[in-house]
């Protein structure tokens, strides 16, 4: 398992946020992405205008991979790379439909999203 941590912070700052789309990439490239979250990615320019703030909430992609238990919520605001990144460390199927707002999102059409 991974996490980010922050060194003397009075207090942890989270965000609400909804996952728009998810994005899911080969193994590899998830591990380039996280480690080079400046650089420009097309599947954020792709989905710009699903990004941005509303009210109080955070709208994002979330990027994962196959057979990751992580993923990385990203909100660039306009720009065509990780402006704005969360790494979330545990990532499961419930963590996914609570934050997508979506009663919807079976396992059925979660694996489609993902897979």
């Amino acid at each position: 398992m991974r996490a980010a941590f922050q060194g003397k912070e009075p207090q942890i700052c989270a965000k609400e946020c909804t996952i728009e789309k998810i994005i899911v990439l080969p193994v590899q490239q998830y591990e380039k992405f996280t480690k080079n979250l400046l650089q420009r990615y097309d599947f954020i320019a792709e989905n710009l205008n699903l990004m941005g703030i509303s009210g109080d909430t955070w709208n994002c992609i979330l990027v994962t991979a196959r057979g990751v238990q992580e993923g990385v919520l990203v909100q660039s605001d306009g720009a065509d790379y990780a402006r704005y990144a969360s790494l979330i460390p545990i990532l499961t199927e419930d963590m996914i439909q609570e934050c997508s707002g979506s009663e919807e999102l079976t396992e059925e059409t979660l694996h489609q999203q993902i897979f």
